[in-house]
Parts: C-alpha cells; sequence; structure tokens
C-alpha cells in the first residue's frame, strides 16, 4: 500500500483515490510477476475496506474482486505433490533401521523425525512450526493441536487426525527422558533448528 501510495504521489493524476482505472495504470507502469500481483491486489481491497470501516471512505471500489485485474500465477507453474506411493516409501525409508552406506542415526532420532514426517504429511504444519512446537500446545484428550503465532503472527487450532495423535503419544512417551518443553527436540534436549528437518 505505501508503495502505491509513494507511486501516486508522482502521478498527474485527477484520480483522488483508489479505482479500478488507478490500478490499472499503477500495474501497466509497474512490471512484476502475477503472484506478486495477486497479493498487492488483495492488500488494496484490504486497505480499501479499512478506510470504509473507519469512516475515511464511502465505500470499497474492489468490494468485489477486481478479477479483470489478477492473473492467475497459477498457469505457468507446475503443481508438485507427493503421490500415495511416494509417501508410502518417505516413511518406510525413515522407519527402517540405519542402512549400509548411510549416516547412523540414534534411535531417537530415527524416531523424531519419522513422527516429523507423519505430523507434517497428516497436518500440514510448516518447518517453523514444527521446530517451535511444545508439548503444552498437544491436546490429545480433544484431539487438537495448537500452533501458536505463526505465518501473520497469528495462532490456530488444527485438528489431530488419528495417525497424527497415535504418532505423536508414541514419540511423547519415548521422548519423556529427555524432559524438553519442545515437542521435537535436538539430542541435547534443545530447540531444534530448521535445517535439520529440511
Amino acid at each position: 500500500v505505501r508503495g502505491l501510495a509513494d507511486w501516486m504521489q508522482g502521478q498527474e493524476s485527477e484520480s483522488a483515490g483508489l479505482s479500478r482505472e488507478l490500478l490499472t495504470q499503477y500495474f501497466s507502469s509497474n512490471s512484476m510477476a502475477d503472484a506478486t500481483r495477486n497479493r498487492k491486489i488483495v492488500s488494496f481491497k484490504k486497505f480499501a475496506q479499512y478506510l470504509v470501516d473507519f469512516g475515511q471512505a464511502r465505500h470499497n471500489p474492489f468490494d468485489k474482486a477486481p478479477k479483470d485485474l489478477r492473473q492467475r500465477a497459477i498457469a505457468n507453474q507446475e503443481i508438485k505433490w507427493l503421490t500415495p506411493e511416494k509417501v508410502n516409501k518417505l516413511l518406510t525409508d525413515l522407519h527402517k533401521p540405519n542402512r549400509q552406506g548411510q549416516r547412523k542415526k540414534s534411535e531417537f532420532a530415527r524416531l523424531r523425525d519419522y513422527t516429523i514426517a507423519v505430523v507434517i504429511l497428516n497436518l500440514g504444519l510448516r518447518v517453523s512450526e514444527i521446530c517451535n512446537l511444545k508439548w503444552e500446545d498437544v491436546f490429545f484428550e480433544r484431539d487438537l493441536l495448537l500452533v501458536k503465532a505463526s505465518k501473520h503472527n497469528k495462532s490456530r487450532y488444527i485438528p489431530l487426525n488419528q495417525a497424527a495423535s497415535d504418532k505423536l503419544l508414541d514419540w511423547h512417551f519415548a521422548e519423556k527422558k529427555y524432559k524438553s518443553e519442545y515437542a521435537f527436540p535436538s539430542q541435547k534436549g534443545e530447540k531444534l533448528d530448521p535445517s535439520a528437518i529440511q
């Protein structure tokens, strides 16, 4: 929004505020990726609604999404996902004892990494969310998991499905001796670094 405001100051436009015409000019004079354009449009729409809510504008010119300005960023991107076969291979490989030629993992690391994969695959947590997850945020009795202040600084509850709940519970009993507040600590009981998961 600040970038749009700076751009507007340099224009000789008679437009007194946000409008589709103004945005058309803005996007025409600024080249950007489709995904960036779409994100900016959402920001402008929300900002215009903020002005309406606080009595600074009469109406939101983008009350209905300006589809004529949006680009389908997905069109030129290949959608990637793991097939069921790849998911099974991943979990099988993580669950196996150390094989010849592999870096040796402790039983602790092997069980932890397997549980992390199960949780990511079943609950869709981000790597940073896995690292920050604490046992106090896992509510087995309610089948809920609390993700605190993640993306956009918002917390959210995620339902625990049976697969994730079972593996988390197994891991919880196996990990107890480390007495860490984190659900997936390092072998020293400290917060796990994202690079270790990656």
